[in-house]
């Protein structure tokens, strides 16, 4: 008897286990106010939206189908599951919806927006870069060659929108944004900004 109820105990320890390794996000609609993407360490990205919401234009409902349409669109598109539509609210007339992404470059082409991400040493001597960049750790400048120059960052290049931006990893130097965190950073609508973080 005291064997059977071990493994019992056993069991369900296990089917506890499995209910934590299911999908899990980062970002949260609850703690979100301001359009928010959070990139992985290996490339997935989060994506929170808010916006605002008159229910006089149309119905949450009907806002909540076309999130629905527009990523099964796009998967169809791409011939997989790129996009997903995690979560869907709307209180106090905004809206917030949660996407994730399987990769940079399955956002930028779902968002209609530039983001690119890159290695330091994998920058063309052709791309167009800030002149100079701001250190994270003591607000002092340092020249677009100097940046250029360290080996083991990355660049994260990401245009046009103001986004609150987190990254896994420390942000290292910055241009054409605003610090916020050891981890984040905001851009400015209609600016490109460049993060390099490791």
């Amino acid at each position: 008897m005291r064997r059977k109820i071990t493994c019992i105990i056993c069991l369900i320890s296990c089917l506890f286990a499995l209910a934590g390794c299911g999908s899990s996000t980062k970002l949260s609609l609850a703690d979100t106010e301001m359009d928010t993407v959070y990139i992985s360490a290996d490339g997935n990205v989060e994506l929170v939206s808010v916006e605002d919401f008159d229910k006089k234009d149309y119905s949450e409902s009907d806002l909540k189908s076309f999130i629905k349409d527009a990523v099964s669109e796009y998967n169809d598109k791409q011939g997989k599951d790129s996009v997903t539509m995690e979560d869907f609210t709307v209180k106090s007339k905004v809206a917030k919806v949660l996407l994730t992404f399987n990769s940079v470059e399955s956002y930028a082409g779902f968002q209609n927006e530039d983001l690119n991400i890159m290695n330091i040493e994998d920058v063309g001597d052709n791309m167009v870069l800030p002149t100079s960049f701001t250190a994270a750790k003591d607000d002092s400048l340092i020249s677009k060659d100097d940046i250029l120059s360290k080996k083991g960052l990355k660049m994260m290049i990401i245009g046009d929108s103001a986004l609150h931006i987190e990254i896994d990893g420390t942000v290292m130097y910055y241009a054409d944004a605003n610090l916020t965190g050891s981890n984040s950073v905001e851009t400015t609508e209609g600016q490109t900004a460049v993060i390099i973080y490791k």
